[in-house]
């Protein structure tokens, strides 16, 4: 179970808890009131978990770069040089979000593996400032 959850429920009273303190609240009440906090708890746990749903972010300032299996969103630093992407082979459903993070006028290249596409074309470029969305579809390649 996540943090918040936990959190959570140490700060719940039991019903006998809440009887002893509010003697003049009718059990339907004390019932209600648990479940709305059990609810509670349902949704932070499921806020919890998908707090990690990002694996990686990277800011890379060195070319070229191939991303690893963790990466999902890479910075491209081109302020310096301008920066190469070499994907790595395609995995059905592999998503990348790629930001150019420079101000240099420098582009990112974005290069697939060998024999994929990217957009149907063997790389694309980004200018300053410039995001790129893309996923792997075996059939598609890189869009």
């Amino acid at each position: 179970m996540a943090n918040t959850a936990l959190t959570l429920r140490g700060l719940i009273l039991t019903a006998a808890d809440l009887r002893q303190l509010q003697p003049d609240w009718p059990s339907a009440l004390i019932e209600d009131y648990l479940n709305i906090l059990n609810n509670l708890i349902l949704l932070a746990d499921v806020s919890d978990t998908k707090s990690g749903i990002v694996k990686n972010i990277v800011t890379v300032t060195t070319s070229p770069y191939s991303p690893v299996t963790d990466d999902e969103i890479i910075f491209c630093n081109t302020d310096v040089q301008p920066i190469t992407i070499q994907l790595p082979e395609g995995i059905e459903g592999n998503t990348y979000r790629i930001i150019n993070a420079g101000s240099s006028g420098s582009n990112v290249t974005i290069a697939p593996f060998l024999g994929e596409t990217i957009f149907n074309e063997s790389s694309q470029f980004l200018v300053d400032a410039e995001v790129l969305d893309i996923a792997f579809n075996e059939s598609k390649g890189w869009y």
